[in-house]
């Protein structure tokens, strides 16, 4: 079982998607959430060559304890 991160994150996979559609993605969430604002995690040198992982994924994990909140319009 994995534990939480210590803080929270976006995961990226692959170097060529952590790049610009990793920051654009991040962006976008961060906008979205008031709490917590994600970081970026690059996985792409323990996971870029993985035929197990699918083109494009992405995942966002929490850090225990956060309290997620969405911006109000």
């Amino acid at each position: 079982m994995n534990a939480a991160p210590r803080r929270s994150e976006l995961r990226c996979f692959r170097a060529e998607e952590c790049g610009n559609e990793g920051d654009q993605l991040l962006a976008i969430t961060n906008e979205i959430l008031a709490e917590p604002q994600l970081r970026l995690n690059d996985l792409s040198r323990r996971y870029g060559d993985s035929t197990a992982i699918r083109p494009r994924h992405f995942e966002i994990w929490f850090a225990a304890g956060d309290a997620i909140q969405l911006r109000s319009e």
